[in-house]
């Protein structure tokens, strides 16, 4: 009990530590008794030893490393699912879906980890709808004393005021994001960056769509408003498609 209370690990697990610790304190000493007596043997067997464990090394990154990130993915988005539910299957599409190198504006949401790609490929950004801001940075000071439970309401006061849907749009382009996540309901209900993209569907195509987010890819020409994705040329498609 008094080495958990000291390690901070729960008492089931400090057993098996203290077990490990001693085997490798005996090793240790075996191996400092052994170099005393036999010194050049046991420099020999040291060289043999290193390179023999580079080798091993080399093959593990080389071999076993993919498979280590490819289970990672996987239970992370397990792990996403059930902490998170719908807004977990959200992020995993995008995770998956969107292509490398593709930029992803964010709005509605302060989780953005998730939306960086397994292999952090992703370009993730901030466009304001609202013309003195630039980046999420222009929201300016919210006041003194806010922790994680008073930020969050404090920022959505801030934010909670019109926009305009041009302004918006330039600052999409201006960022060049390719794709668009929208949260339903995380930091606000029914944000408004939803609406002005329901109202543009010649800018903003639905790719994914479930009850705790949408995801669009963003057309980059200038379309007049109603027009429809499939009007638009293909040729200025975002990456990957």
């Amino acid at each position: 009990a008094g080495a958990a209370a000291a390690t901070a690990f729960e008492g089931s697990h400090v057993r098996p530590m203290l077990m490990a610790g001693g085997v490798a304190g005996v090793v240790a000493g075996a191996g400092a008794l052994a170099w005393d007596r036999f010194p050049r043997a046991m420099a020999t067997a040291a060289r043999w030893g290193l390179g023999g464990a580079a080798v091993a090394g080399f093959l593990w990154a080389y071999v076993g490393a993919n498979a280590a990130v490819r289970d990672y993915g996987d239970d992370t988005q397990v792990a996403w699912t059930l902490r998170y539910g719908e807004l977990g299957a959200a992020w995993g599409w995008a995770r998956t879906e969107i292509p490398a190198r593709a930029t992803l504006a964010y709005a509605n949401t302060y989780l953005v980890y998730p939306l960086y790609g397994l292999e952090g490929d992703h370009r993730v950004v901030y466009a304001p709808r609202w013309a003195e801001m630039d980046s999420l940075a222009g929201i300016g000071f919210l006041g003194r004393g806010l922790n994680e439970t008073t930020i969050r309401p404090a920022v959505m006061a801030a934010m909670d005021r019109p926009g305009d849907a041009e302004v918006w749009w330039r600052n999409l382009g201006r960022v060049e994001a390719d794709y668009l996540f929208i949260a339903k309901h995380q930091a606000g209900e029914n944000p408004a960056e939803w609406a002005m993209a329901r109202e543009a569907p010649g800018r903003f195509e639905r790719v994914f769509e479930n009850g705790a987010a949408v995801i669009y890819r963003i057309n980059r020409m200038e379309p007049k408003l109603g027009m429809t994705a499939g009007q638009l040329s293909p040729g200025r498609n975002p990456p990957g498609q």
